[in-house]
């Protein structure tokens, strides 16, 4: 009922009772007094990680704050399960899972969307870097992992949704929604782009059909969970009686994961749709002035051909007349020429007569 003094939290009398409705000073945490009831329901401050009181259980369920993780408590669950900030990482709190033999290695130069402009690719390599493909048995799920140096440049979990685009003869690239980014991938030649995108295309297909395999089981679980809570109810209200929540809680399946991912993705496309609207309604207005500008460009070569067709009948009209004045030149030449063929019989008969009169 929470009627618990500090005078009985700090000699350590604390109830499971209190402890599971969450009645926990500060001064019972600071002191170590925490039962797994408290750690299962998430019960743990910041105080007691930093002491490093912190069960299985609390990390299996992601209970974990980035104090406990930069103190390097955090289990081998927790690896698997993908709850490792980017501080456990630089510190080597890596699991088996980057430990394992990746499917397909290359090597490209990385980029990500400029996160202000939508527009512009920032290098997130200064140089070719490793990119792998890999299997997370664990979590059944598949990876593009690339890591410079200490840094992790790329932590991608491929989707069935995901699709790869080739934007020229050695680039690609893929949206992850739930890292809110585009990678980019710049590669040496054509045929590692080429495989690149057909690993992908196999790792997407693959990922489909394990996802659709995980919700076969789960709807055969909860079918059976189902059924097996109809004969039995009277052993679920016992078990509630006798005080033993806890084993329900820690035996809670993965569909608190898959509904956590799956509200982060929602969000991070609810958030990548209100960032793209405006850029959106932009190109509509920018494809808009173009149609128009396209209008008055077609407008304006229809009338330039006519003017040009225009100019062509003149220009042959005008050859024409040319014909017709070199002819007529012609003729006036010939003339000439007779006309000077007459001076000079008219010259010397006039020399002729002159002769005779003498």
């Amino acid at each position: 009922l929470g009627v618990v003094s500090n005078a009985a939290i700090r000699l350590g009398v604390v109830s499971n009772a209190a402890i599971r409705l969450g009645v926990v000073s500060n001064a019972a945490i600071r002191l170590g007094v925490v039962s797994n009831a408290a750690i299962r329901l998430g019960v743990v401050s910041n105080a007691a990680i930093r002491l490093g009181v912190v069960s299985n259980a609390a990390i299996r369920l992601g209970v974990v704050s980035n104090a406990a993780i930069r103190l390097g408590v955090v289990s081998n669950a927790a690896i698997r399960l993908g709850v490792v900030s980017n501080a456990a990482i630089r510190l080597g709190v890596v699991s088996n899972l980057h430990a394992e033999q990746p499917i397909f290695t290359t090597r490209a130069h990385v980029f990500q969307i400029d996160p202000t402009t939508k527009k512009n690719w920032v290098p997130a390599s200064k140089q070719a870097v490793t990119v792998s493909y890999f299997y997370d048995s664990t979590r059944n799920s598949y990876r593009i992992i690339s890591v410079d140096g200490s840094k992790v440049i790329i932590n991608s979990t491929i989707t069935p949704n995901m699709a790869f685009t080739k934007t020229s003869q050695k680039f690609g690239q893929w949206a992850d929604s739930r890292a809110n980014t585009v990678f980019g991938l710049g590669f040496a030649t054509e045929q590692q782009l080429s495989k690149f995108a057909e690993k992908f295309q196999e790792v997407k297909d693959a990922a489909k059909m394990a996802r659709e395999k995980s919700q076969e089981k789960t709807d055969a679980t909860s079918n059976h969970s189902h059924e097996s809570g109809r004969d039995t109810p009277v052993s679920i209200q016992a078990s509630s009686m006798n005080g033993t929540d806890d084993d329900k809680i820690s035996h809670t399946p993965d569909n608190t994961l898959l509904m956590s991912d799956n509200n982060r993705v929602k969000t991070a496309v609810e958030q990548s749709t209100n960032q793209y609207e405006p850029e959106l309604q932009a190109l509509k207005e920018s494809n808009t002035g173009l149609t128009e500008a396209l209008q008055e460009a077609n407008s304006s070569v229809e009338k330039w051909k006519a003017h040009t067709t225009a100019c062509q009948e003149e220009n042959v009209i005008l050859k024409n007349k040319i014909s017709d004045l070199e002819a007529v030149c012609k003729e006036v030449n010939q003339e000439k020429e007779r006309n000077i063929q007459l001076n000079n019989q008219v010259q010397k008969l006039e020399n002729e007569l002159k002769d005779k009169e003498q």
